[in-house]
């Protein structure tokens, strides 16, 4: 299942100021952060830059928990709007973008693969793997360059593991190779919440690591 996501919004100038104001954040320092716990939206960046061939942008990064997702994909965009309306306010979404343009740069992948012999299947990819990858109080200092996919796993029960596999933009752009699917730093919402996406790069990576599957 996805666990989480991020999406990144490109803004009007006027829609980043309205955000700032709903969140109380500096519209003209370069950046600024604010974390909800224990949210569907559990995390908000705004920042701008000024670049000499583009011009002035200006961005929204949203990280998603999908855990507290109440619904279907077919719904994700909906609910997912209903709360930025709810936390940036009704003028902060009077410009905002539709979520057809927004970018995916990044997903978490959450799984559970049922094997033969869960310890033996962790022995086997001890030659292949980082200890950081095979214990799951280690995840969160393994890391990888951002067009390699993060795979970690840990054993949840004596026939089965636990699957977490960590996408960044350029690495999900690298397994979905349709150029009309990509943005400029991951790909497309519908791409990203696509079942076939998931199941696609899950199994990829289960046989990439020879996971013994009965």
């Amino acid at each position: 299942m996805i666990q989480a996501m991020n999406f990144l919004h490109y803004l009007h100038a006027d829609t980043y100021r309205a955000v700032c104001r709903a969140l109380g954040l500096s519209e003209t320092k370069p950046r600024g952060t604010i974390a909800f716990d224990n949210q569907f939206i559990s995390n908000v960046s705004l920042y701008h830059v000024a670049y000499e061939q583009f011009g002035h942008i200006w961005f929204l990064d949203v990280r998603v928990d999908c855990t507290k997702h109440s619904g279907t994909r077919a719904g994700f965009a909906e609910e997912l709007y209903a709360a930025y309306r709810k936390l940036f306010g009704a003028e902060s979404m009077e410009k905002f973008d539709a979520f057809d343009d927004a970018c995916c740069n990044y997903i978490e992948f959450s799984n559970t693969v049922v094997v033969t012999d869960a310890d033996k299947t962790l022995a086997l990819l001890r030659s292949k793997c980082v200890p950081e990858q095979l214990d799951a109080a280690l995840w969160h200092i393994y890391k990888k360059p951002h067009a390699t996919i993060e795979f970690c796993l840990c054993k949840e029960s004596d026939m089965s593991l636990r699957t977490l596999a960590r996408c960044h933009g350029t690495a999900l752009k690298k397994r979905i190779k349709e150029d009309a699917l990509h943005r400029t730093v991951g790909i497309k919402p519908a791409a990203a919440l696509a079942e076939e996406t998931e199941r696609d790069i899950v199994a990829w990576l289960y046989k990439k690591h020879g996971l013994d599957t009965p």
